[in-house]
């Protein structure tokens, strides 16, 4: 819900394909969020899904595609297909495609990564109801993870250079828990200015997901289990 908000709130349908009322080609990319995984963990519309909907509605939609929104996928796993062009591990994606054919194709392309990176060195204890984590790793991960949203943004340019990409920033993926919040949100900053100076360098837009959460961010995860 925050992520379509964050689009709502900023542009018409119209200006994600440039205001030239050409019916676009979408390509969502990135982690379960760009696949459309919802609070139950089942695979529904999610944000591009949505924004691809309203494309249509507008008859601003040429096609759509999230065959590269995996589930768990990471900065390293996206930047690994895009140097070996490697084909989408889904079941449903036709057995000839690949990225580089996806992204040359699109006119309009959301990148949605870098909360699995993150999480991994972030260990959430049901018992406690505490999170562990080595600052220092977290910190070095964030530095790491920026590099690779700028690398995967420099070979989408080299492959489409026309097309437009969205940027999407993190959420504090943890809203309840007070205590951590000042760290988390930290975290989140630190990660949301990567990744806007990433998009920035490259002439994309970024697009800041928790600003558009605001203070509704526990009202816009409803299963504490499922970020």
């Amino acid at each position: 819900l925050a992520l379509v908000l964050a689009f709502a709130l900023a542009l018409p349908a119209s200006a994600m394909t440039g205001n030239s009322n050409e019916p676009a080609h979408y390509v969502s990319i990135g982690d379960s969020l760009a696949a459309g995984m919802i609070h139950d963990s089942s695979i529904s519309k999610g944000f591009s899904g949505i924004l691809a909907e309203r494309l249509k509605e507008d008859e601003l939609l040429a096609s759509y595609n999230n065959d590269f929104g995996i589930p768990g996928a990471t900065t390293t796993r996206i930047l690994e297909a895009l140097e070996k062009n490697i084909a989408p591990p889904l079941p449903t994606a036709k057995e000839d495609l690949n990225i580089e054919s996806v992204i040359k194709r699109a006119d309009v392309i959301t990148i949605s990564i870098g909360a699995n990176d993150i999480l991994s060195k972030v260990k959430f204890d049901p018992v406690t109801q505490k999170l562990e984590y080595d600052l220092l790793s977290v910190s070095a991960t964030i530095t790491e993870t920026g590099k690779n949203v700028t690398q995967i943004l420099q070979k989408i340019k080299a492959l489409n250079p026309q097309a437009d990409v969205f940027v999407m920033g993190l959420y504090n993926p943890f809203p309840t828990m007070v205590t951590e919040a000042f760290i988390l949100n930290m975290m989140v900053d630190r990660v949301e200015s990567e990744f806007k100076k990433a998009a920035e360098e490259n002439d994309y837009y970024f697009v800041s997901v928790k600003e558009a959460m605001g203070k509704n961010s526990a009202e816009y995860l409803p299963n504490p289990a499922n970020i």
